[in-house]
């Protein structure tokens, strides 16, 4: 069949170098779809926004929307969205009183905890631009953008601590990967009753061997189709206990701290047993799809990563909380782990599979701080990395052998930003949070991925690109812990 057509085809060929036709070169892709704006609403009450609205601006530190058309948009009922008609002014008036008091109750909600700028002194942001007024427009803007993403954190966050990943479609679902981060990024801007109620989400949600499904439902019934597990949640939910627990301790909160440690404590060490159960003779697991949701040929390095950090984070809380079968299985699983991770991935190897195959994987990242202490990590690696991974647009892809390489992934991009700002690597933070500020939706939403043209696509927001932007900035602004650390982490040059 192949001979065949390989003959029709060079006389295709020759028939169109004859009549003087020369094959066109290919162009760029075509642009990608953006399947949404953003959210507005109150926690409960969510309204996804499809369509772009020129002039639609939001009332100061909250999801309430106000319309071109001065209609309010305040939930996901239909009648809370159009403003009254004029002539009844008494209605219009409890419609703009309502707006207010939920926009009021969002900005105490913010003012309780944190918004992130990534300035460590409270000034203008450094490290780039030439004058105070640009640096305090970069400011300006990155304060913005931690805003909406923990205003829209908060949206997709349903009140039993489910955290969705984007708020409709095949992303309407939890990931445990993903609510991590949330719970660490709620926890780590001083929200810490959000931090808990997702950690209690997952740990309810977590099998009885200490797994977890892929992704779950919302509403606890379990999965939502037979995809197969993904290892790496039993590294980042434990890593996420830990991170939420020492935000507690660090806010002074320490009763509070002991209490989260110990209730969850069950379901640290139940993962911890699920990890140190499934290390093969060459200390590596198995292989199990990871963020790329894709079958893979051998262990990756998007799941090697979470499972050092979880065992790294687990082995701390255990310790603390007097538990030491689970310190000891934890310190045994680090043991073995690590040092399989170095043999088949030396430094400055970044790539998806052992040995340096499969070519470059973002997942390098997750080796560095704030996960682990980045001696597993060469000076030049994330350098290299990003520069392999680089987008037309200027984001970050997930690997050299992602499907479409003229499409930015924002959590790629946000995740690189993270290890820059945790390593001390300021400016190289600053350009790729400059990059995701200036990428986002027409309502500030961050969405999952930018097209070569340079243009928001996907889904927005994305709750796993919110909470790491979220965790970046705060990097700049002060350390973030490094699992089974006790001193300051390392700060590699690469």
């Amino acid at each position: 069949m192949w001979a065949a057509w390989h003959g029709v085809a060079a006389v295709l060929v020759a028939s169109a170098l004859v009549a003087g036709v020369t094959a066109a070169a290919p162009g760029p892709p075509p642009p990608l779809q953006l399947r949404s704006q953003g959210l507005a609403g109150v926690p409960g009450s969510v309204r996804v926004l499809h369509e772009e609205r020129p002039g639609a601006e939001y009332l100061p530190g909250s999801s309430v929307l106000r319309l071109p058309d001065g209609s309010l948009v305040l939930g996901a009922a239909a009648p809370s969205v159009q403003r009254p008609a004029r002539l009844d002014l008494d209605a219009s008036e409890r419609v703009e009183r309502q707006a207010a008091e939920l926009a009021a109750e969002s900005r105490r909600w913010l003012a309780a905890g944190t918004v992130p700028d990534g300035d460590p002194d409270g000034g203008p942001v450094g490290g780039r631009g030439d004058g105070a007024d640009g640096d305090s427009g970069a400011t300006a803007q990155l304060r913005d953008m931690a805003e909406r993403a923990l205003l829209d954190l908060r949206l997709l966050t349903r009140p039993d601590g489910a955290s969705l990943a984007a708020p409709e479609g095949i992303w309407a679902y939890v990931w445990p990967r993903d609510a991590a981060f949330v719970a660490a990024a709620f926890a780590a801007t001083g929200h810490a009753g959000e931090a808990e109620a997702v950690l209690r989400w997952l740990a309810r949600e977590q099998r009885p061997d200490g797994t977890w499904a892929a992704r779950s439902l919302p509403d606890g019934s379990g999965p939502p189709d037979d995809r197969p597990d993904q290892l790496d949640a039993t590294g980042w939910v434990p890593w996420a206990v830990w991170a939420t627990v020492e935000e507690m301790r660090r806010a002074g909160d320490r009763t509070r701290a002991r209490a989260l440690s110990s209730e969850l404590a069950p379901t640290v060490a139940r993962a911890v047993a699920a990890v140190v159960g499934r290390l093969g003779p060459d200390g590596l697991p198995p292989a199990t799809p990871d963020y790329w949701e894709v079958a893979v040929d051998g262990p990756t390095l998007g799941t090697v990563g979470p499972l050092l950090a979880g065992l790294r984070a687990a082995g701390e809380l255990a310790r603390q909380n007097g538990d030491l079968a689970t310190a000891g299985a934890a310190a045994e699983g680090v043991r073995r782990l690590e040092p399989a991770v170095r043999a088949a991935w030396p430094p400055a190897t970044p790539t998806r599979y052992a040995d340096g195959a499969g070519g470059v994987d973002s997942a390098v990242v997750w080796l560095a701080p704030p996960f682990g202490d980045g001696s597993l990590l060469g000076p030049t690696t994330l350098d290299r990395a990003e520069q392999a991974l680089r987008t037309p647009s200027g984001g970050v892809r997930p690997g050299e052998e992602f499907t479409n390489p003229s499409t930015a992934w924002t959590p790629e991009t946000a995740g690189f930003a993270l290890a820059y700002a945790a390593m001390g690597r300021r400016a190289d933070a600053l350009r790729l949070l400059d990059w995701l500020a200036a990428h986002r939706t027409s309502l500030g939403a961050l969405p999952e991925k930018v097209d070569a043209y340079g243009a928001p696509a996907s889904v927005a927001p994305l709750g796993w690109t919110a909470a790491t932007v979220l965790l970046a900035l705060t990097a700049l602004e002060r350390p973030l812990g490094v699992p089974g650390e006790q001193e300051e982490p390392a700060r590699p040059g690469g």
